[in-house]
């Protein structure tokens, strides 16, 4: 008896995604990616221990799935002009549809789900450490004191817009002249 419960109380193979944490101050964006990143490793490892569970959870697995779609739309929000970062966001947006595709169709076909899980995990942990390059190499804020000696932290000005363009004189000058 004690050799049977043990061979059925293991636990399953549980999957866990290296967690990314920022090292210092850093801007907002990249704060938001960390956030994102966070987000992303749940919901990967959540449809892991649904499809572990042999589909007990099936509505937990479809919703972490939709979740992790909403977090590959705030990812390539993030950075849109960075058009390597923005191509690394829709491979892994394309596996991630691709499960939620064979999710959707009725009934499973647990090899094709497996599958698509399986492509998305590849995607998946090739995108995360490039998400955290692109949010470590952002400028770091610069510190800022009040009078009462409180320290607080302003992003650095974004480099990859044009500042002279989002002016508002800056168009006015160009039809006037």
């Amino acid at each position: 008896r004690l050799l049977l419960a043990r061979l059925f109380s293991r636990p399953a193979n549980v999957l866990v995604l290296e967690a990314y944490e920022p090292l210092g101050e850093v801007s907002s964006r990249a704060k938001k990616c960390y956030a994102l990143l966070g987000e992303l490793k749940r919901n990967v490892e959540a449809i892991s221990r649904a499809l572990d569970n042999r589909g007990k959870e099936n509505a937990r697995m479809m919703h972490a799935s939709d979740d992790l779609l909403e977090n590959m739309n705030g990812f390539a929000a993030l950075w849109p002009n960075d058009s390597a970062y923005v191509t690394q966001c829709a491979e892994t947006k394309r596996a991630a549809l691709l499960l939620n595709g064979e999710l959707n169709q009725t009934p499973w076909q647990w090899l094709r789900v497996r599958w698509s899980f399986t492509n998305l995990l590849k995607d998946v942990r090739a995108f995360r450490p490039y998400a955290k390059e692109v949010a470590d190499k952002e400028p770091k804020p610069y510190a800022v004191y009040s009078k009462e000696g409180q320290v607080t932290y302003k992003d650095a000005p974004d480099t990859s817009v044009d500042a002279e363009a989002l002016a508002p004189d800056a168009r006015l000058d160009r039809e006037g002249a």
